[in-house]
């Protein structure tokens, strides 16, 4: 279409700012910065630019990436109306800053908790002010031509992909009005996170934090995300790390690390993920055949799993020391905040006891797929195994009872 008089203005200082960013790619200097966390890894801080790798091992800060010019030109442009109209754009969430992601048409879902409006300008989503918050995430092309700066920025800083299997997804957009939250989660992804417009915080932690952030169930609409919203009420509040974005950051986060982000004012960032490899490989398993009959009872079927969850545990313990404790993950983590207190007296009900020769021969018959499960899972850091013999235990738990009650009393009194 025909430009506005506001896009025509915006242009210059657009490309002035995008041409700015391949001048002071050479200006900015700095040094290392090394601050310990309480698992005792490291996570690496620098300005821009130096010689990184994104690997996967550990989180990387780094500092003034983008220039000032382009900065302000963007923060210029986020407040005009060239910026075509936005959709899709979350408001009135039930949590007041916080949002819950959500994934439709999962088997344990919920009713959204927040509103959805479309055709609002970025002004609207940046300068919402409390009680209200709006959060919108899009392709970053959506945002016109400022999103093209912010592409031509990106490619012009020359930031590393990181170690993975090679396939990197669209650059996302993410705009927030002030104190907007994105509550505590873990993405399966390499995450280059580029903060451009106003300054976003960060709470942080590896994966071992997955034992104790009470992940909503897997087959819930908001999986992936802790059901508390509160970091200061974690078990291991102590152990999540604080950082600050200022506009020019990057952050990057490795695959499975926990991360809460709160805008600290009106914020633009964009990020790109790749993907793992590893993690792409355990994705894998939920499409693989379980070893049981289709003639099977229902009685039987649940006795059989009761054995296939117990081999996968011992023998994860054993060749990969790896300790899971499903029970735990499961019921205590998951289920139990979410629905309450579950009853583990049904063991004769729902699992009685195999005898000595059944066993062995179903031992038999399932090692072949357990050791399959094992290969796949191997490269994976412990508790990234523990999350992924998690979610497969309640897919299975799912399919072989006959609704939500019956499945948390198998996984309390079964495991």
């Amino acid at each position: 279409g025909t430009p506005t008089s506001a896009e025509r203005m915006l242009r210059p200082a657009l490309a002035a700012a995008t041409l700015a960013v391949v001048v002071a790619i050479w200006w900015a200097r700095g040094s290392w910065i090394h601050e310990s966390d309480s698992y005792g890894l490291v996570w690496d801080e620098h300005d821009w630019p130096a010689a990184v790798n994104f690997t996967g091992a550990r989180p990387v800060l780094l500092r003034k990436v983008f220039p000032a010019a382009l900065l302000e030109s963007l923060a210029t442009a986020a407040a005009y109306p060239a910026i075509p109209f936005l959709q899709n754009v979350y408001t009135d969430s039930d949590f007041g800053p916080v949002f819950l992601h959500h994934v439709p048409n999962q088997p344990l879902g919920e009713k959204q908790t927040f509103k959805v409006r479309h055709n609002m300008a970025v002004r609207e989503v940046l300068e919402a002010q409390p009680p209200t918050y709006r959060y919108w995430a899009g392709d970053v092309l959506d945002l016109g031509s400022a999103g093209d700066a912010i592409v031509t920025a990106w490619a012009a800083a020359g930031l590393p992909l990181p170690a993975s299997n090679g396939t990197t997804l669209a650059t996302r957009a993410w705009l927030a009005s002030a104190n907007v939250t994105a509550s505590l989660h873990y993405d399966t992804y390499h995450n280059v996170f580029a903060q451009l417009v106003g300054r976003k915080e960060f709470h942080i932690a590896p994966p071992e934090g997955l034992a104790w952030m009470q992940l909503f169930p897997s087959m819930h609409s908001c999986y992936r995300q802790s059901q508390v919203l509160d970091p200061k009420q974690f078990v291991g509040a102590q152990s999540l790390r604080a950082l600050v974005l200022h506009p020019g950051d990057v952050l990057y986060l490795p695959p499975f690390w926990l991360h809460r982000a709160r805008a600290l004012e009106a914020s633009l960032s964009v990020n790109r993920w790749s993907y793992d490899a590893a993690a792409e490989q355990a994705e894998q398993l939920f499409r693989a055949a379980i070893p049981f009959e289709e003639e099977w009872t229902p009685s039987r079927q649940r006795v059989a799993l009761r054995l296939y969850l117990e081999l996968l545990q011992q023998q994860v313990a054993a060749q990969h020391h790896c300790h899971v404790h499903l029970r735990q993950l499961l019921v205590a983590q998951r289920f139990s905040p979410w629905l309450g207190p579950a009853s583990a007296s049904h063991a004769a009900e729902l699992c009685p006891a195999l005898q000595p020769a059944e066993q062995t021969q179903l031992t038999a018959r399932f090692q072949p797929a357990a050791t399959n499960i094992l290969r796949t899972l191997r490269p994976l850091p412990c508790a990234v195994q523990g999350l992924y013999l998690s979610d497969l235990a309640e897919n299975y738990a799912n399919y072989f009872t006959e609704e939500t009650e019956m499945m948390v009393n198998f996984l309390a009194s079964c495991l």
